[in-house]
């Protein structure tokens, strides 16, 4: 079974964005910084993740992209990337680890020969914020009078808004995250542990084809629930119960968030059906509301406002709209407060949570979508055909329960 994948013909264009971004900047250069976390802003360039060590993109004004990195991590990285241009740079390999016969350049010389014969003023740098202070420090005293600029912000929105084949990577990792929920769910009865639940929803993940995660997987019953990303754990499941269960598998690089609760008891009393069905609600009246051209507070309030004429005013302490793309949450996000603007083929997540509730606890159904000229539409219609059902008494999130 193989997916979708990004055409090698939309790198270049990719690189040509950034240049446009460097020209906006004035910067002579930029360099992206990437790592196995925060890997998103590299990969967007080259279709690389990172494994054990970190590097970089360094993109010039004119001439080929380099990529930057130890020398362990070449041969996967020129196996995948659509960047071919290599260089091993000492501010890259791991401390203490020796490599006999690898030829290691020092990051100055990589930098100051990026410009060729014109002279670097001016760096941009993308992930400044999550850079390694070390990593920063050697770019400052390898190039001594050379202005860093901080460009993260304006290149990440610039890759927010998505081309077709992105979109089309994206539904696959939200199918492969509704497929994880559809094998846990038949795991989820008293007595089980947290950890058999996720272990049922990433292997069936994993068996798809998806590269790894974005977080650890959450399952969390009961109080557990009340600590907004809980990892699972070995506690038991109990009659009575509430379970969150939620993941962002990742495919190609790309994110998806993925989130459902149910009922830990089957059938679900009235009340749990009532309070699940509340949740499905909302994430109806909040897909039925986006339209591009929407601010996040005109979002934000839609939401907030019919959760609060329910009564769980209270207990939400989180937007419910926020970007995903080669991150499970990616800028713009679209709070209470937030002036951004959706626009066409702006992926999104719909995040529907409260927490500290008195008697359910905390609770969170999450799904995606691409915004069109005429609405919001799924990017996994198996995973909302699921969420829309949680309030139903025979609905999918049923099926293997006894």
């Amino acid at each position: 079974m193989s997916g979708p994948e990004i055409p090698k013909s939309e790198y270049p264009e990719r690189v040509e964005k950034v240049r446009k971004l460097m020209r906006a900047h004035k910067v002579d250069a930029v360099v992206i910084y990437h790592d196995e976390y925060y890997m998103s802003n590299g990969c967007y360039l080259t279709n690389y993740w990172p494994i054990i060590e970190a590097g970089a993109v360094l993109v010039p004004m004119e001439g080929e992209p380099l990529l930057l990195g130890g020398p362990e991590a070449m041969g996967y990285a020129l196996e995948v990337s659509a960047i071919q241009t290599w260089r091993s740079v000492d501010a890259f390999i791991v401390p203490e680890e020796e490599y006999p016969g690898a030829v290691i350049e020092p990051l100055g010389d990589v930098l100051k020969g990026t410009t060729g014969d014109k002279p670097l003023r001016r760096l941009g740098v993308v992930g400044y914020d999550v850079t390694p202070y070390g990593l920063i420090r050697a770019i400052q005293e390898a190039l001594p009078g050379v202005e860093l600029v901080d460009i993260t912000r304006d290149y990440e929105v610039m890759r927010a808004v998505k081309s077709e084949a992105e979109i089309a990577v994206m539904s696959f990792a939200f199918d492969a995250g509704a497929e994880g929920e559809k094998a846990a769910i038949p795991t989820i009865k008293a007595g089980a542990t947290e950890y058999t639940v996720i272990g049922a929803a990433e292997g069936r993940m994993r068996s798809i084809g998806i590269d790894g995660w974005n977080f650890r997987g959450m399952v969390a019953s009961g109080p557990r629930s009340n600590g907004v990303v809980p990892p699972a754990s070995f506690k038991q499941l109990q009659d009575g119960e509430l379970v969150l269960v939620g993941f962002s598998p990742k495919y190609r690089g790309y994110s998806s968030g993925v989130a459902a609760t149910y009922a830990v008891n089957h059938p679900p009393t009235d009340e749990q059906l009532k309070f699940l069905g509340h949740l499905a609600q909302a994430l109806r009246v909040t897909r039925d509301a986006l339209r591009p051209g929407m601010r996040g507070r005109e979002i934000d309030a839609i939401t907030r406002g019919f959760l609060s004429d329910l009564g769980y005013g209270p207990y939400l302490s989180m937007g419910f709209v926020h970007t995903v793309g080669l991150n499970e949450f990616e800028r713009p996000f679209f709070g209470p407060n937030s002036d951004d603007v959706l626009e066409v083929n702006l992926t999104v997540c719909i995040d529907i949570s409260m927490f500290h509730h008195p008697v359910f606890h905390g609770a969170r159904i999450e799904t995606g979508y691409v915004i069109r000229e005429s609405g919001a539409e799924p990017l996994s219609q198996n995973l909302e055909d699921l969420l829309f059902s949680l309030g139903q008494p025979d609905g999918l999130w049923s099926v293997g329960r006894s």
